[in-house]
């Protein structure tokens, strides 16, 4: 088929030389013409040779496009001829003797035994593994189980849902059923339920949300060369807790500070937890734990180390029983006694004091008669004359005391009264050991 090529570009031709010119700008003009006109003559040969061209290509295509509609019309009745044939196989592949099946049934998504309806005369028997897809989301809505019961004659079946076997949640009617592995093996290539790109999505084992990695489209949306790092879901489940060495929480993560968040925006954290932590406004939120200041202690559910605990309670600092080894107890009331040292015996020695000289006189009761001096005082004698005697010189008085022999004194003291020593208190508000302060967060 002959190629549409693009017309060449024709240049254009110098300004043309007019009767009004002078005679040297006519020259001018007239040469740079006549120069100019091999290229255009080119140009506009090469520009008619590409029309011819792309008139040729045009009407062959068109003649190719009403091949081609006639051919599309014979596609399309071939089309619905097979449409109308895989139809037909559904049904029959449906209703024979096999290991798949279909359910119009309304099933709860979740653990425990579920019940449905679905085709007779299948080869199932109890005990065989099977995966049960809503039909229009048989990715992101699906239950792995094992087979408890299947009447062939009626449909009737149960199967048991065990621990990780659940990806999504609701209550929906229109289901697959098929055998599959002991494990939900599967693996899928296209564009994940939520993602922005192509992606390769693989998944393993029941609980395993997958590994995602993006890919490259190219030549028209073939896969290409991959491209990105492997992020693996599920290996931090959504209600994990995590330790970071940063003060922000990296991708994926919130941090546990109580707050209340979106039922929605963060649902696979929402079905995890639910409002253990706390019902947020009770209709669109819902909070996250608060470990601002807590350590993590496994929970006891026995109740044998740590009875009485709650699953998510928090518990109080506490110290634990102890004894502190010095005390004092009361003496009660009592009263003391000593004595002070013996001072052994001795002779106090002492004298009064000197009291100078002096001239010690007394009354005359005697009128002197001529005889001469009396010799004695009578009180009949008394004549109211003053005798005089002789001066006493200044002198000392000796004194003696008696010797104190050796003795003690008696001392007295105020009784005590009953009473109590105290220790005195030392410590922080709070009992810890050696911590780091790290960032905690919980994943979403």
């Amino acid at each position: 088929m002959t190629d549409i090529v693009i017309p060449p570009t024709i240049a254009l031709m110098p300004p043309a030389p007019q009767l009004t010119d002078t005679q040297a700008d006519f020259n001018t003009k007239a040469f740079a013409t006549v120069g100019a006109y091999p290229t255009f003559i080119a140009q506009t040969n090469a520009a008619a040779a590409a029309a011819r061209q792309n008139a040729v290509a045009a009407e062959e295509r068109a003649t190719g496009a009403q091949s081609s509609a006639a051919a599309a019309v014979t596609a399309r009745d071939v089309a619905l001829a097979a449409r109308d044939q895989a139809a037909a196989a559904a049904t029959s592949a449906a209703n024979a003797p096999g290991t798949s099946g279909s359910s119009v049934s309304t099933v709860a998504m979740g653990l425990g035994t579920k019940s449905l309806t679905t085709q007779t005369g299948k080869a199932w028997t109890a005990g065989q593994s099977i995966v049960v897809a809503l039909s229009g989301d048989p990715v992101g809505r699906r239950m792995l189980g094992v087979i408890a019961s299947y009447d062939i004659n009626t449909g009737a079946m149960s199967f048991i849902v065990g621990a990780g076997g659940v990806v999504g949640s609701g209550t929906y009617a229109g289901w697959l059923i098929s055998l599959t592995a002991a494990r939900d093996n599967l693996v899928l290539m296209g564009q994940g339920p939520g993602q922005g790109a192509q992606v390769l999505s693989i998944g393993w084992g029941a609980g395993a949300e997958g590994i995602v990695r993006p890919l490259v489209s190219v030549d028209g949306g073939h896969w290409g060369g991959l491209a990105g790092d492997w992020e693996v879901q599920e290996a931090a489940p959504p209600g994990k807790r995590g330790e970071f060495y940063m003060n922000a929480p990296p991708a994926g993560w919130l941090k546990a500070n109580g707050a209340a968040v979106s039922r929605t925006t963060y649902v696979r954290l929402f079905q995890r937890i639910g409002t253990l932590y706390g019902a947020g406004d009770g209709v669109t939120t819902f909070n996250l734990p608060n470990d601002y200041g807590l350590f993590a202690r496994s929970w006891d559910e026995s109740g044998a180390v740590d009875p009485g605990r709650a699953f998510a309670s928090v518990q109080a600092s506490a110290n634990l029983i102890h004894a502190h080894g010095g005390s004092t107890v009361s003496a009660g009331g009592h009263t003391p006694t000593g004595s002070a040292n013996s001072g052994g015996g001795y002779t106090p020695t002492g004298s009064v004091g000197n009291g100078g000289g002096h001239t010690n006189t007394a009354p005359q009761t005697r009128v002197a008669g001529g005889g001469g001096a009396a010799a004695s005082f009578k009180s009949e004698d008394t004549a109211g004359v003053a005798m005089t005697t002789n001066t006493v010189p200044n002198h000392d008085h000796p004194l003696t005391m008696n010797a104190v022999p050796p003795h003690v004194h008696g001392v007295t003291m105020d009784a005590v009264p009953p009473h109590a020593h105290v220790i005195g208190a030392e410590g922080a508000s709070e009992s810890r050991p050696a911590n780091r302060a790290v960032m905690v967060c919980i994943k979403y």
